[in-house]
């Protein structure tokens, strides 16, 4: 029947559209996503800090302590250079401001967190820095992951999925701006806007380290290039190729599909 075929074409190609927008994003077990495009490895969890302090009371004070007590960042009229933290860096359920974020990777490496020692927050190249506000950014971590990877439409919010705990607010950069250290570049996944936002302003900290930091056995590559492919990818072929044998057997005993 006409209808059915364009049915099974349109779910066709609606499946291979999400398997498409997730095959750069590998779940490596032990709460971790190796992002294939970027050869970053994010946190699962997008708002650990607040799993962290919800399982800890203390966890702010030792992220303080991890780092000193003080954040460097590029010297400025606030600061000039050297931070000193406090509990007020820290506004619960994950919220801080730029140097409570720093701190935060800080402490993740001081703890050597699913075996690395190189997180921070996610960067945006200097190229990209300069231009500020500004949708459809993809050569950011964010904007990468966003856009390409996730199917993100400007002014719509970033669907979560393979990601826990992904808040629709304004995310800290790594990336401080040139011509006012006091400015850090954050992204908003709410609308996949990348902004400008004062250091004291409060937002969320998410981890990146390099590379594929994987423990070795929870990740399986399945085809002889080496290039991951989600097994979602397999299941979903499977179940095209069974359609399909259906449409020369007859389906479930009725008439054939044409």
């Amino acid at each position: 029947m006409k209808h059915t075929k364009q049915l099974l074409a349109a779910g066709i190609i609606l499946g291979l559209n999400t398997l498409a927008a997730h095959a750069d994003l590998i779940n490596n077990g032990n709460g971790l996503i190796y992002d294939t495009a970027q050869n970053i490895t994010w946190t699962q969890d997008a708002n650990l800090l607040a799993t962290m302090e919800a399982g800890d009371p203390n966890v702010v004070n030792e992220i303080i302590a991890a780092s000193g007590g003080v954040i460097y960042d590029t010297p400025n009229i606030f600061d000039n250079g050297t931070y000193t933290l406090s509990a007020a860096d820290f506004a619960g359920g994950g919220t801080v401001d730029w140097w409570g974020a720093q701190a935060f990777v800080g402490y993740l490496n001081s703890i050597s967190y699913d075996g690395s020692t190189q997180w921070a927050l996610p960067n945006t190249p200097a190229a990209t820095a300069v231009l500020g506000s500004a949708y459809y950014i993809t050569d950011s971590d964010f904007g990468e992951l966003f856009y390409n990877e996730l199917g993100g439409i400007a002014g719509t919010s970033l669907q979560t999925s393979p990601f826990s705990n992904l808040q629709s607010d304004v995310y800290w950069s790594a990336t401080e701006s040139v011509s006012n250290p006091l400015d850090t570049l954050s992204f908003d996944t709410s609308i996949g806007l990348q902004n400008f936002e004062g250091k004291t302003a409060v937002g969320f900290a998410w981890a990146v380290s390099p590379g594929n930091i994987a423990t070795a056995g929870n990740v399986s590559f399945s085809n002889a290039v080496g290039v991951p492919i989600p097994g979602a990818i397999w299941l979903f072929g499977t179940g095209m190729l069974g359609l399909l044998g259906l449409r020369h057997r007859g389906n479930f005993g009725c008439e054939p599909i044409v």
